[in-house]
């Protein structure tokens, strides 16, 4: 399982708050059942974590119109509700899709493993160092949306699960079919269809130069005509990383790189060259390692997603689709679920 930073799970979490999927549940009167999704129970703790984003999102709403975060939770609407309930009922939406998911997870027999724990803790352990100790990372979770760790390392498991949950589906493929109606198109593949068809007529002999001036949309080959002399850290890490494997005259596969400042992605097919005699600098001449390249660059508008990738997304829009179709009953008990200022 690939590690993955405690802040870019924290700020996934917090704008899609629906992948926040699974909370740890108490039992007994100071966790009532609220509300049942397709008949299965939800209870006042599943809540936490939405209410307090909700109230959180309606709090800045309520700043920028009046100054001030003193809402009155139980401002009623004309048709007897209240804003409290309001909240309430859509914090249990969310939590519809930890029911669904939680179900396709048993049926299919995927479930949280004592190493997906081990490294959610590791991960809160590395960050509540990072920060100065425990209290400071209670604090932290806290201004999250968390109650207390317990609450946030079963959340930060749920993500671990989805993962778990996506790659067995991807590789039993039989149990995607309910799934293939979200699964977007790949926007990248006739791009790298025309890139390999190029690397193929290099590596069947035609002159890459040649070819290079006829397809590369490098924006730079005018001023660069034969290629570029650079030092290190100076070229993206996947055009360095590549360039550096390959012999002088060897053309490289496929190389994949973000263009950076929102310009898409690129295919590079590298050729290593000598480096220029006349784009040596003082400085290269004396210590600096300097490489040579020229390539052939297509650009792409789009961003690279695997398969995987897709087919995980279309599972999650799959879920939510089952979740937001699910028959929700609010029962009595829901309006026990408090609410709390929010930390602004």
């Amino acid at each position: 399982m690939r590690k993955k930073g405690l802040r870019i799970i924290l700020a996934v979490i917090a704008a899609v708050v629906a992948m926040a999927a699974f909370v740890a549940c108490r039992r007994g009167n100071e966790n009532p059942v609220v509300a049942t999704v397709d008949g299965a129970e939800v209870r006042a703790d599943d809540l936490y974590f939405y209410m307090r984003h909700l109230e959180h999102m309606m709090a800045n709403t309520y700043i920028n119109i009046h100054g001030n975060h003193n809402f009155n939770w139980e401002l009623g609407f004309r048709d007897g509700t209240t804003f409290a309930r309001h909240m309430r009922e859509e914090a249990v939406r969310f939590a519809a899709f930890q029911v669904i998911f939680m179900q396709e997870a048993e049926r299919l027999g995927v479930a949280i493993t004592d190493d997906m724990r081990a490294e959610v803790a590791q991960i809160l352990d590395d960050f509540a160092e990072m920060v100065g100790g425990a209290n400071a990372l209670n604090e932290q979770l806290r201004f999250e949306g968390y109650r207390d760790r317990g609450m946030a390392e079963d959340q930060l498991v749920a993500q671990f699960l989805l993962d778990a949950l996506s790659t067995y589906i991807a590789d039993n493929p039989e149990h995607f079919a309910p799934f293939e109606e979200f699964l977007q198109p790949d926007l990248t593949g006739p791009y790298v269809a025309r890139a390999e068809d190029i690397l193929a007529r290099i590596r069947a002999g035609e002159d890459f130069t040649e070819l290079m001036h006829a397809y590369s949309e490098d924006p730079g080959l005018a001023s660069c005509p034969y290629g570029y002399t650079f030092r290190p850290g100076t070229m993206v890490p996947e055009f360095e990383a590549a360039t550096r494997e390959l012999a002088i005259g060897e053309v490289s596969d496929l190389v994949f790189t973000d263009l950076g400042g929102g310009r898409g992605s690129g295919i590079h097919i590298i050729m290593r060259i000598p480096p220029i005699e006349e784009d040596i600098t003082w400085e290269q001449q004396n210590g600096d390692d300097i490489f040579g390249a020229k390539h052939i660059l297509i650009s792409v508008p789009h961003s690279f997603t695997t398969q995987e990738e897709r087919m995980t997304d279309a599972i999650f829009e799959g879920l939510q689709q089952r979740a937001a179709e699910a028959t929700i009953e609010f029962l009595p008990e829901l309006n026990q679920v408090p609410t709390q200022r929010p930390n602004l």
